[in-house]
């Protein structure tokens, strides 16, 4: 074996000493590249732990008081941490409630559809959930386009839905095998629209369509189970509970909680019962001061107060309740009386109109207070108006002729003395009240 020269002998060990070398770099290198690698995959899997899927978002901007479906919403994932205690994962969980009146009639959104076969062209509205699409897929001849939310209306409230009423186009008419294809077309549907009531409290109404072209607005009640936004809503906001209520609990901007302690209550009156305040006066006429209000009442340690309640009124219902109490507290020596009746089904039966009529001087503070709004000063006056000689000043079973029943005095002393009793015995519930908060 022939032997290395010094020289080759060096460049050997300097040869394999430099495989060494990379060997043990390639072999750190790869080790920390999958050190970086199992490092970066914990991280994922900790960030994907961090993510909830099916996360209920809007699919697009809806306004305050709107009537929403389904496909109103949709599901997302997003970061545990950003999300609200209360988010939902579907609409089923919201419980939107079924969109429908009281009656049980329902209420869809619809789509205008136009079919056109050679010169002819047939146009009508249809329910936009219930469109055959698979059908009609590729079908140059039918065009469908949605009814968007408008803002047409004179008062400028918008319009959310359409009703479920309309003329129906007669069957006998079916002839073609495209518009066979939507068996409940309609020639026109009733909006429905948000609008105020002579108080300013929010309400629904059917706009119809006469025959003369005019239109008429009909009060409707929704489903004590419908949930609509309290406030507009952006696009992909997460969805809480926070931000629905139920239709005909919503809050309008001069709403505020009053506490009422003069009234004369039911026997069997429960919290969140409903009622309707009433005037009786000494002639024997009746009348109806406030409708359809729920009641809460006051609960202390010692159970809950029996003689008060707390209702929610809007401004011009505050001042209707006012005068109807000094008009009680003039006529009380003779006989006047101001109670609550109790709703036995609140759910099924309608709201009836009010027929208790303030003072001329009431009205005109009515008519200066910036906090009413316009919609409710119109509608108040104009009920005063078509009613005050009936209600308010009839010389048989007018407010006015009660009051003539009692003498001039004696009404300044029942408003007087009657006040005073209101005070005090606001003063001590209010007293009773925080005692019971100090023994929390």
């Amino acid at each position: 074996m022939a032997t290395l020269n010094p020289l080759e002998q060096k460049a050997r060990i300097s040869f394999i000493k430099g495989l060494l070398i990379a060997g043990l770099i390639g072999a750190i290198g790869i080790g920390l590249l999958v050190w970086q690698l199992t490092v970066r995959d914990k991280k994922i899997k900790e960030e994907q732990g961090k993510i909830t899927s099916g996360v209920l978002v809007l699919a697009h901007d809806v306004s305050s008081g709107q009537l929403l479906s389904d496909e109103d919403f949709k599901t997302i994932s997003a970061l545990r941490s950003t999300l609200p205690t209360n988010y939902f994962g579907s609409t089923a969980e919201l419980e939107l409630g079924k969109l429908q009146d009281k009656n049980g009639n329902e209420i869809k959104k619809v789509s205008k559809v136009t079919i056109t076969s050679g010169q002819s062209k047939e146009e009508f509205y249809y329910p936009t959930e219930e469109i055959p699409e698979d059908k009609i897929a590729g079908n140059s001849n039918i065009t469908v386009t949605s009814v968007e939310t408008t803002k047409d209306d004179p008062a400028g409230k918008e319009i959310y839905a359409i009703h479920y009423k309309g003329n129906v186009i007669e069957e006998g008419k079916v002839t073609d095998s495209m518009l066979a294809l939507f068996p409940n077309r309609r020639i026109i549907w009733d909006k429905l629209i948000l609008g105020q009531d002579e108080y300013g409290n929010v309400i629904y109404e059917i706009a119809s369509k006469n025959a003369d072209g005019t239109e008429t607005k009909e009060k409707v009640e929704l489903d004590e189970n419908v949930l609509v936004p309290k406030i507009d809503i952006k696009a992909n906001t997460v969805v809480s509970a926070s931000m629905f209520t139920k239709a005909e609990e919503q809050v309008s901007n001069d709403l505020r909680e009053q506490e009422y302690n003069m009234i004369s209550l039911p026997v069997n009156l429960e919290d969140k019962d409903t009622i309707d305040i009433r005037l009786r006066l000494p002639n024997g006429a009746d009348y109806i001061v406030l409708t359809k209000k729920n009641v809460s009442i006051p609960k202390t340690t010692d159970g809950y107060m029996p003689n008060t309640v707390i209702l929610k009124c809007s401004e011009a219902e505050t001042m209707t309740m006012s005068a109807a109490i000094v008009d009680t507290y003039q006529m009380l020596e003779a006989g006047a009386k101001l109670y609550a009746v109790k709703y036995t089904d609140p759910g099924l039966q309608e709201t009836p109109l009010a027929t208790y009529l303030p003072s001329g001087a009431v009205m005109k503070v009515i008519s200066t207070n910036p906090n009413i709004v316009e919609d409710a000063k119109t509608k108040i006056f104009q009920f005063y108006v078509a009613n005050q000689a009936m209600y308010r000043n009839s010389t048989e079973t007018g407010i006015e002729s009660g009051l003539t029943m009692v003498e001039a005095d004696d009404r300044a002393d029942g408003i007087s003395d009657n006040t005073k009793i209101e005070v005090t015995t606001t003063k001590d519930n209010r007293e009773e009240y925080l005692e019971t908060l100090l023994e929390q």
